[in-house]
Formats: structure tokens, sequence, C-alpha cells
């Protein structure tokens, strides 16, 4: 977490809080045996993910209500995920309709993995079309306002270059 002037107060995004404040009132169930048991026995008995069809590594609970109280320990309404589809659920991406996995950012298109040759070519070719943009406004912008600075030889002045021409202050 990023530090402060006050250690009261931190700026972070709404995301992050929420990830702290569920660790913090789950800390104390996950570290307990009955927990540990309890989590062991729903993989063993829900061996493969709902999303995928890989291997299940991690439980989710679709009810949100239920953290930090004692009916977390009850899992018999959770799902079985893998870590990526996992992941995929909390960041609200959509099931890839060819690889099954919760990748896409749009629901019914492929993940990048399962684009063809072509279309992840045209992709990397916008991406480098838009940083080169950026990188050309940036030192545009930069030059506004750190104009070059050089010596001229003849006076031994500091002269300033702007669009090519020499200044003399």
């Amino acid at each position: 977490m990023g530090e402060s002037v006050n250690d009261d107060f931190h700026v972070t995004c709404p995301q992050r809080r929420r990830i702290e404040h569920h660790d913090e009132q789950n800390q104390e169930i996950w570290a307990s045996e009955e927990w540990k048991e309890a989590e062991t026995l729903f993989l063993q008995e829900n061996p493969t993910c709902c999303v995928c069809g890989g291997r299940s590594e991690v439980h989710h609970h679709p009810d949100l209500e239920v953290y930090g109280t004692p009916e977390y320990l009850n899992l018999s309404g959770t799902l079985p995920y893998c870590n990526i589809c996992h992941d995929g659920e909390h960041k609200g991406k959509f099931k890839c309709p060819v690889c099954g996995r919760l990748r896409s950012k749009r629901e019914g298109e492929r993940c990048y993995a399962c684009l063809e040759p072509g279309d992840r070519e045209r992709i990397q070719q916008e991406k480098r079309t838009r940083i080169a943009g950026k990188n050309q406004y940036d030192r545009k912008r930069y030059r506004q306002y750190h104009p070059k600075k050089v010596i001229d030889k003849s006076t031994g002045k500091w002269v300033v270059l702007r669009g090519g021409k020499k200044r003399i202050p």
C-alpha cells in the first residue's frame, strides 16, 4: 500500500480496499484447521473447474454476504474454479467460446490466446500505433515546456531551439 503523511488515511483503489477488507474478515477462518479440512474435502469432491473443466484449485462464494461469518465455512453453495477462471470471475471477464476460460473482455469474443494469427498481428499493430502516437504527443508536450537549449559558438550565449531555428534570448 502507498505511504502517506497521515497513517490513518490511505488513498487506494476500491478493489484493493475490498480485497484487504475481505482478507481481514476471513484471516481467522482461513487459519483454522476446520477451514483447511473443509476446503480440502470440497476440492476433492469437486475436482474440475465449473467453467473450463480444468483442475479446480479454489472455491468461489457467489454470495458476498457470507464473508467473515460462520456461514463462510459452509462450502455447499460455492463453485469450484481453477485460478485463471476465478481471477477472471472477479475481474468481470467473459467465457471464451473456444477454450472456455474466463478471459475475454466482451461476451462472445475469443480471448487473445485463441485468436487467429492474423487477428493477433492486427491487434499488436494497433497497439504499436497507439503507443507511437502517444509517444509523439508526449515528446511534443515535453519540448513545449522544456525547449532544447544549446550554446551558440559565435556568441557564447545560450540559445533556445524552437522548430529548428535559433533564437537568442
